[in-house]
C-alpha cells in the first residue's frame, strides 16, 4: 500500500501523481521535481485584479444609496496589476471589455524580485 492509497482525498485537491516515487530505490530528483510540477499546476489559486480605489468617512459610505458612483483613483484604460493571493505581482495588463464582463490583457509578466 502507498501512502497515496492510505490518505484521504480531499474536495479540491490534487491528484496522486500517475508514477509515484519509488520509495525503495536512489531518488531521481528530476523525477521528482517534474512530479512536484504537475501537481502543482493543479491546485487552485486566487487571481485578483484591483482596479482602483478610493477613500470614504463612514459617514459617506451610510448615505450610499442604489446607483450612486464611486469614483476610483484610476483612469479608464490604466493598466492595472495581477495578484496572487491578493499579495504577489505576477503580472500587468490592461482591462478590456469581454461581452457583458470585464478581462484584463496580459502586457507584462513580472519576474522575481520584481513585484
Amino acid at each position: 500500500m502507498t501512502m497515496s492509497d492510505a490518505a484521504p482525498t480531499m474536495t479540491g485537491a490534487a491528484p496522486a501523481p500517475e508514477h509515484p516515487v519509488d520509495e525503495g530505490g536512489p531518488v531521481d530528483t528530476g523525477q521528482q521535481m517534474a512530479v512536484r510540477q504537475e501537481q502543482f499546476r493543479a491546485v487552485a489559486v486566487e487571481v485578483t485584479v484591483w482596479i482602483g480605489k478610493t477613500r470614504k468617512t463612514l459617514g459617506e459610505l451610510a448615505q450610499l444609496r442604489p446607483g450612486d458612483v464611486i469614483e476610483l483613483d484610476s483612469a479608464i484604460g490604466a493598466p492595472v496589476e495581477i495578484l496572487l493571493n491578493r499579495e504577489v505581482v505576477i503580472a500587468r495588463g490592461d482591462v478590456v471589455d469581454v461581452g457583458d464582463q470585464y478581462g484584463v490583457r496580459i502586457t507584462e509578466i513580472v519576474s522575481d524580485g520584481e513585484g
